[in-house]
């Protein structure tokens, strides 16, 4: 089958806070282009299981501490996902456990044990009953403590935290760069037109300067030119004078 539930009546909780029916757990066929497949419906080669958790609680069923409610839609859980009950996995009333996943092809998967019909349902896997002390997962690498787990998640989060704060000392650092880059363009901008403007009154200050004495030098030519002419008068008048 491609989703199969159960009721599960090992799965019962001892606390009063979980609800008769908490949860409900499925495990789905979904193909390669991410399509849930009827039920019923064999697997082919690029099928894989998907599970999703969906809540009929009256105190909340959480996925990373994220809450479910009833009218929700149903949720998937991935690998190393907690699971808890009545409250986030930190509360000290919570029932939390990790979720692992193990690879296999559905092709080639087959039943352990048969399951009677009258055990499998339409809605899911469920914890219908309160008188479990807790949850245990046997894996081949070994129990996982959930203090290890939210150990990790805090140094994650520290990390995290460090990572934010690089990025953005490094995000300031580039501002106050473009800033300070800005700055000086305008700065460098201001000297040049202040030294052009400088160089520009300078030219023009020779320039009139050159101009006068060229005027000037004008003036002298021309009183230069009457006296030469005046000389050559004179001269003539002298010449004229001693002749007769």
């Amino acid at each position: 089958m491609c989703s199969v539930t159960l009721v599960e009546v090992s799965c019962q909780f001892e606390s009063p806070a979980v609800s008769g029916r908490d949860c409900t757990i499925t495990q789905k066929l979904i193909t390669l282009d991410g399509s849930v497949k009827p039920s019923g419906s064999e697997a082919v080669l690029g099928d894989h299981y998907v599970v999703f958790v969906k809540d009929s609680s009256s105190n909340g069923t959480y996925i990373n501490n994220q809450r479910l409610r009833k009218n929700s839609l149903e949720l998937r859980v991935q690998h190393k996902d907690i699971i808890s009950l009545v409250a986030v996995s930190e509360h000290e009333n919570a029932l939390a456990y990790i979720y692992r996943e193990v690879i296999d092809d559905p092709i080639r998967q087959a039943p352990k044990r048969k399951i009677p019909l009258a055990d499998v349902d339409n809605e899911g896997m469920v914890g219908d009953g309160k008188n479990m002390q807790g949850i245990t997962t046997c894996l081949s690498e070994g129990p996982v403590s959930i203090d290890d787990v939210w150990r990790l998640q805090r140094s994650n989060e520290e990390l995290r935290q460090q990572l934010e704060d690089h990025v953005l000392n490094t995000e300031k650092m580039r501002s106050e760069m473009r800033v300070t880059e800005a700055r000086h363009q305008v700065e460098v901008k201001e000297v040049k037109i202040s030294v052009a403007t400088q160089y520009v009154q300078q030219i023009e200050e020779i320039k009139r300067e050159l101009a006068k004495k060229a005027s000037d030098l004008e003036q002298c030519v021309a009183t230069s030119a009457q006296h030469v002419t005046t000389i050559e008068d004179l001269t003539q008048r002298l010449a004229a004078a001693a002749q007769s």
